[in-house]
């Protein structure tokens, strides 16, 4: 978000407009996979209260399994979901959240969960995004016996739920290994050899209510937001004083030479451009992370 010359005088000059508080507010937030639940009480300390509408299909705009291909990013289809439930409540305040799976330090060795948080704040056209992202350990599966449909199932929880995809037929909502025999059967697969010539692929449903390790994901991007609002700047005391870069050169505790590992962090405002350096907690580096000790 940027503001000309005159914007940014005005809302300076202004202390009545420039005041972006969120005490009794509301928010719509565009979901219909039960995420409210794990963002309400972090923003509720901020003094915002969160209400869900499902005026608008969000699947429109893309599907996990592949039924309805995505045309944005994640951030984008954030963004979009965030205005889009103030356009349709009315409300001043909107929330969209947007994962994506994949990528990561290790692709095709860790699954990579990614995850979106937007705050839009129709009023102070302000914009404030949270971004959390880690390892999971459920996956898809290509599988070839039944034994290791089992294993997955069973070794992931009962609260991770299951898409099982043949050559023919996709069926969701699958809770435990019985199910997956009973649907192969269905298909004609009974036997080991059957799978791989049927391309049988045993996926999570990524779909918020139904995995817990995202859940996660998503109530840390929640505490972020929640951080991100109460960070205001010195200048201007817009929300969302962040980090956006980093200062290299903190000393290796062996050599004490400059590594490539931050001694600072570069804080700044996206409103009236204000940054400033914040110290990293880590004044030395251990030798087994420096590039000279350990290249």
């Amino acid at each position: 978000m940027t503001f000309d010359n005159q914007d940014l005088a005005q809302k300076i000059e202004n202390a009545e407009d420039t005041t972006i508080g969120f005490e009794g507010r509301k928010a719509a937030f565009l979901t219909k996979h039960e995420k409210v639940p794990l963002v309400s009480q972090s923003l509720l300390r901020v003094g915002i209260d969160v209400m869900l509408t499902e005026e608008f299909d969000t699947d429109e705009l893309g599907t996990f399994n592949g039924d309805v291909a995505r045309k944005l990013t994640p951030l984008e289809c954030a963004r979009f979901k965030a205005q889009k439930a103030c356009e349709v409540t009315g409300l001043d305040i909107g929330i969209g959240s947007e994962g994506s799976f994949g990528g990561g330090p290790m692709p095709g060795f860790v699954n990579w969960d990614e995850e979106f948080l937007v705050l839009y704040d129709k009023k102070h056209n302000l914009e404030v995004v949270a971004f959390v992202q880690g390892p999971i350990k459920v996956s898809d599966l290509k599988v070839s016996s039944l034994a290791k449909i089992e294993y997955q199932i069973k070794q992931s929880g009962q609260q991770q739920i299951w898409t099982l995809k043949t050559s023919s037929n996709l069926y969701k909502g699958i809770r435990s290994f019985a199910e997956v025999v009973q649907y192969l059967k269905t298909n004609g697969i009974a036997e080991d050899n059957h799978l791989e010539q049927q391309g049988v692929r045993l996926e999570p449903d990524y779909r918020a209510m139904h995995c817990p390790e995202r859940q996660e994901y998503i109530r840390q991007a929640a505490e972020q937001l929640r951080a991100r609002l109460m960070s205001l700047c010195p200048k201007c005391q817009t929300p969302d004083f962040w980090r956006t870069d980093i200062v290299k050169g903190a000393l290796c505790m062996g050599c004490r030479l400059p590594t490539e590992h931050p001694k600072a962090y570069v804080l700044s405002c996206k409103t009236c451009q204000y940054e400033k350096q914040e110290p990293s907690d880590k004044e030395f580096i251990d030798p087994a992370k420096c590039q000279f000790c350990n290249p």
